[in-house]
């Protein structure tokens, strides 16, 4: 911007919600009972779309991406989705089984910080929702991977390897995670 007249910044006035902040995370026992988190939301389908980071209150601290809706941002529901048996039952909302057994219930990091996009350029419905998310339960270290979806729930289960553990800077933390922030942006190429 080479000139720039009559402007005014002006910081905006934040007001706490009454509802903030809210419990998303889940009763004794749940996939999601320690914690939440790393969530993603679109406002897409008339509705708010939530996907988001489980992390179960046991020694494992098994993580899994799971899915929320609300019709106002605010209230929230973790519909029944029936994909994935966790201690038994498929009452609940996660959606990625164990990759290796999908009879088993997920332990580990099945799948976490997931970055979704809907893509309505890509010409096979089948692939209208892309999902990088980071997972060590496909091929041993944690990597990051990218799979698909018509509609945001039921998502490709052999996903594509993007990149892993690795020496170097930018590529690992701790030794074991692969570096999440990349997860954070998701570019479009027309070309």
């Amino acid at each position: 911007v080479a000139d720039v007249d009559n402007a005014v910044q002006r910081l905006g006035v934040a007001n706490k919600h009454d509802a903030n902040p809210f419990k998303l995370h889940g009763p004794a026992g749940s996939a999601d009972e320690a914690w939440t988190g790393y969530s993603d939301v679109l406002f897409d389908q008339n509705r708010f779309r939530m996907w988001y980071t489980t992390n179960t209150n046991t020694f494992e601290r098994n993580w899994n991406m799971a899915y929320a809706e609300s019709t106002d941002g605010l209230t929230w529901t973790k519909p029944n989705l029936g994909l994935v048996s966790y201690h038994g039952s498929k009452a609940n909302n996660l959606l990625f089984p164990d990759f290796k057994d999908s009879s088993k219930t997920p332990m580990g990091a099945t799948a976490a910080a997931g970055l979704i996009f809907r893509d309505d350029h890509d010409p096979d419905r089948a692939r209208r929702y892309k999902m990088v998310f980071i997972s060590s339960n496909l091929e041993g270290d944690a990597s990051i991977y990218l799979t698909w979806s018509p509609d945001g729930i039921h998502w490709e289960l052999k996903p594509t390897r993007l990149w892993g553990k690795s020496a170097g800077p930018n590529q690992v933390i701790r030794g074991q995670t692969p570096w999440v922030e990349p997860l954070s942006s998701f570019f479009y190429d027309p070309l």
